[in-house]
């Protein structure tokens, strides 16, 4: 036991960082019955967060999750985390929250950055009982004893050539299963094509974005619409110009194409004109690297915002090329087929990426 208060009072320094730390801990009678703890447990974060959020275990966490919004709280049961840490040297979740989807590598736009390399002639995966089964066998491992199902964010590509029967199969198949499936689009593919705006297995849509004009046009024609535009650091002409909006800044990544493209990367002073302007900025985790996020925010703010690096909360999952990876720029991938040739669930190449990261840790001295 004085080991891990030793454990929490090591993060709190100030008063806000206990209150930080409150907000987010959720704090088990380890006595009690196992058949009560998960309910009760999830009956208590339902009460805090409020109505409207989707619930799941992912032990040593608890995630609500407003699938509206993306709004999304990690509580943590301290004792368990604390107990993951010792043991494997990092926290070994069951799941991964959030799964990067991609379906097709053919697009006719040619962006210079693109990192996939998509090409108009590109391959792509099409709807049929084949690709039924992938789909249904990434979410067939999805239950654990007294846990409800993992409700994971899937974020799809969708290229300029799509096929859109195999779209809105593959989201309302994710849906079905517990998903919370939403997809990206460029600019041009958003103002041509509305209809994958009124999408009823979709919670949400990410347009990729090169001017605040681009912007301001998304948005004229759906007002209404939950939107985040994607910003790609260094490749946006009048990013001082966008106001108001769900922002999400991409680090500039150097694959595909992108090895030849070279953007003049932002400094931070871009990320506080964005929030001066009332925009929500989040950032994936190369943006974080390449803007110094770490170095520009408070401690309580970083324990606050920071969700964590991809290999510890999310997954890149390739179902054209059959490979899966801890993000879409990794060096390496993994085939998504186990033994027999049978398609992995999500749990077994998540269990296999983070068992993996533990074994090189191990070798390394960590």
């Amino acid at each position: 036991l004085s080991a891990l208060v030793e454990y929490v009072l090591k993060y709190v320094e100030t008063k806000e960082d206990l209150n930080v730390m409150l907000n987010g801990i959720v704090l088990i009678d380890h006595d009690a019955a196992l058949d009560y703890i998960i309910p009760s447990v999830i009956d208590e974060v339902r009460r805090l967060v409020g109505k409207g959020f989707l619930m799941y275990c992912n032990s040593p966490y608890y995630i609500a999750i407003n699938p509206h919004t993306g709004t999304k709280y990690r509580f943590v049961d301290i004792y368990d985390e604390y107990t993951d840490r010792h043991l494997y040297g990092f926290v070994h979740t069951l799941y991964p929250e959030s799964i990067d989807l991609n379906i097709s590598y053919r697009c006719d736009i040619g962006c210079p950055y693109c990192y996939i390399n998509a090409t108009p002639d590109g391959e792509e995966a099409v709807w049929d009982e084949n690709l039924k089964g992938k789909v249904k066998a990434l979410f067939e491992d999805r239950y654990t004893w007294l846990c409800p199902p993992f409700r994971p964010e899937v974020a799809i590509n969708v290229n300029n050539l799509f096929d859109y029967r195999t779209l809105v199969n593959i989201t309302r198949q994710i849906k079905e299963m517990d998903g919370i499936p939403n997809v990206t689009l460029h600019y041009r593919t958003a103002v041509s094509h509305p209809e994958l705006f009124a999408l009823d297995s979709v919670y949400w849509t990410g347009v990729s974005v090169t001017s605040h004009r681009q912007v301001e046009h998304v948005r004229s024609l759906y007002p209404d619409r939950n939107i985040v535009f994607h910003v790609i650091n260094g490749v946006f002409d009048g990013i001082e110009r966008v106001k108001g909006e769900k922002v999400l800044l991409l680090g500039y990544k150097t694959s595909g194409r992108g090895k030849t493209y070279s953007p003049r990367l932002w400094k931070w002073e871009t990320v506080e004109t964005l929030r001066e302007n009332g925009n929500i900025v989040a950032m994936d985790d190369l943006a974080i690297e390449q803007l110094e996020a770490r170095k520009h925010l408070s401690r309580g703010e970083w324990d606050r915002f920071f969700m964590g690096w991809d290999y510890t909360h999310s997954i890149f999952v390739d179902l054209v090329r059959g490979v899966f990876a801890e993000n879409s720029h990794s060096s390496e991938g993994f085939p998504i087929y186990g033994k027999g040739g049978k398609v992995m669930s999500v749990r077994e190449m998540w269990m296999y990426l983070q068992d993996r990261r533990w074994k090189e840790d191990r070798r390394h001295g960590g």
